[in-house]
């Protein structure tokens, strides 16, 4: 058996045992409303329902490791959930009647499915080819919706261009710039906010599902992030309005999930020592498969700068895409690796 699949085996064992100890450990067995519980000994305020709880210690964990105040963040079961409850909750700012539109630019599936089952007549939207074409129409936009890489090269995004385009804005109505950093999260956004000179908020939405859980894949993760450059009271009002869709969606985090997630995340050196690996992993990966690559159009990493390997078939049959992911498996394990 290779190294590789050993390592597997032990991380199998190791996130069954850490299961088992948080399902043993844990008072909470209902999903109900539990009237009598101790409040104080739950570290939370009252709530109706599990799907209404606050995550005050998962909060304040990923709070300090993005370096945010906690009161600027909020979880969710999933990136899409956030998203979901962002636009959502945005939409009810705009007066019904008036112009807004929300403009997409993004490399992954999901979120021009979710933005067109989220769009109305109050609020259109437009998803572009090219980010210079969204760029050109920022005038016309109330809502941008980007991804913190540029193109499936995995490249950051030119924030320079970002910052230049958004202060170009004829438009004194406040901008929402809403950004996906699963992809690469090195973009300072404290100090990006303080470069613009118009009204903006950057809301930030990030899966926590892959790189924050250390490859255990204890929960689905949505975090949020917001940076503005408007009064302090219009995020008093915002945030309220993104909580109660989350309510109502069902979209907090599990108190059991909660209770997985706390201990990695009190470890912030160990996910920065993951992310290395992760790079080091990329390297790896690509040189494997050298003397396979004629079956690809390109395969994209990013030493540095994104922890992913994207791979660009030469087809995009469906079948053929299947017939590839089970042939990359076979062909690591020969490679003496482990691919799960």
């Amino acid at each position: 058996m290779s190294e590789d699949a050993v390592l597997y085996k032990v991380q199998r064992l190791v996130r069954e045992k850490i299961i088992r100890h948080v399902a043993n450990s844990s008072f909470r067995t209902f999903r109900s409303p539990d009237i009598d519980r101790n409040r104080e000994r739950a570290g939370s305020s009252f709530y109706k329902f599990e799907r209404s709880r606050t995550t005050y210690r998962l909060d304040q964990l990923l709070a300090k490791y993005y370096s945010i105040p906690v009161n600027n963040l909020l979880t969710f079961n999933s990136c899409s959930a956030s998203y979901d409850c962002v636009v959502k909750s945005l939409a009810t700012l705009f007066k019904k009647g008036t112009s807004h539109k929300l403009g997409l630019f993004v490399q992954y599936f999901e979120l021009p499915m979710e933005t067109k089952y989220l769009s109305s007549s109050d609020l259109p939207y437009q998803q572009y080819g090219q980010i210079s074409d969204l760029y050109a129409d920022i005038d016309n936009l109330s809502i941008i919706v980007l991804e913190s890489v540029s193109d499936i090269a995995l490249q950051l995004i030119n924030v320079d261009n970002l910052v230049d385009t958004v202060n170009s804005r004829k438009s004194n109505k406040p901008l929402f710039i809403i950004i996906d950093s699963t992809l690469n999260d090195k973009i300072n956004y404290q100090d990006l906010i303080t470069r613009f000179s118009v009204p903006v908020s950057v809301i930030v939405i990030n899966s926590g599902s892959k790189i924050l859980q250390l490859g255990f894949e204890f929960s689905n993760l949505g975090t949020l992030r917001f940076y503005t450059n408007l009064p302090k009271k219009f995020w008093h009002i915002l945030k309220p309005k993104i909580q109660l869709s989350r309510d109502l969606t069902n979209s907090a985090v599990p108190d059991f999930d909660e209770r997985l997630l706390l201990p990695i995340l009190k470890h912030p050196q160990i996910l920065n020592q993951h992310i290395d690996c992760l790079y080091k992993n990329s390297v790896k990966l690509d040189h494997i498969l050298e003397p396979n690559k004629g079956k690809f159009k390109t395969v994209f990493y990013s030493h540095g700068i994104s922890p992913y390997v994207l791979f660009q078939l030469k087809t995009s049959k469906a079948s053929d895409c299947v017939t590839f992911v089970h042939s990359l498996r076979d062909f690591i394990k020969l490679n003496n690796s482990y691919v799960s």
